[in-house]
């Protein structure tokens, strides 16, 4: 009987080394042994691939616009911004963001030394009010890529009514400055 035992348990090692030598000769292998000097010396090749992932986009901005004289009815949307990714992807902890900057002065194209000011405001503030512009100089998301969606800000430019009253007649133009930069989602 334990001679039986010890029978099973030596073929039942045997089918198990059996079957571990052909589940590792399933892959592709190197094999060398030098019989002069019973030495084995291989090398295994280690390497992997970085896809061209660099991320690109492009940032449209709105067409130029016209303030109308008048107060309220003067007030005009710059537009939303749109940011398109050209190449790559953006990963959940990216977004791009476009921020506008603006100095808030409409200078007379045939005299520079005469100037009427002019404000942006969020399209939801009172445009009587000074006090709801956007501060001059300062940047401002209008716009957000994320993996998923896009958000845009489009704010309002206007003059303040009592300006329109004092300003030399003429042409007048202003910049706005809209930038865009990678940046970290908050999640």
């Amino acid at each position: 009987m334990k001679k039986r035992i010890s029978l099973l348990l030596a073929l039942a090692l045997l089918l198990s080394l059996g079957s571990a030598a052909l589940a590792e000769g399933t892959g592709d292998s190197h094999t060398y042994t030098d019989p002069e000097n019973d030495h084995t010396s291989l090398e295994q090749t280690i390497t992997t691939t970085i896809p061209d992932n660099k991320l690109t986009w492009y940032l449209e901005i709105p067409s130029d616009i016209t303030i109308n004289q008048g107060g309220y009815n003067g007030r005009v949307s710059l537009g939303n911004v749109k940011i398109t990714v050209d190449s790559g992807e953006l990963s959940d902890k990216q977004k791009i963001e476009a921020t506008l900057t603006y100095d808030g002065v409409l200078t007379d194209t045939d005299n520079t030394d005469i100037k009427i000011n002019y404000l942006l405001s969020d399209k939801n503030a009172e445009p009587e009010y000074e006090e709801t512009a956007m501060e001059t100089g300062k940047a401002y998301v209008v716009g957000t890529k994320t993996k998923g969606d896009e958000t845009y800000n489009a704010p309002d430019a206007w003059v303040i009514e009592d300006t329109w009253d004092t300003a030399e007649s003429g042409d007048y133009a202003g910049t706005v400055v809209y930038s865009s930069k990678l940046a970290e989602t908050d999640a």
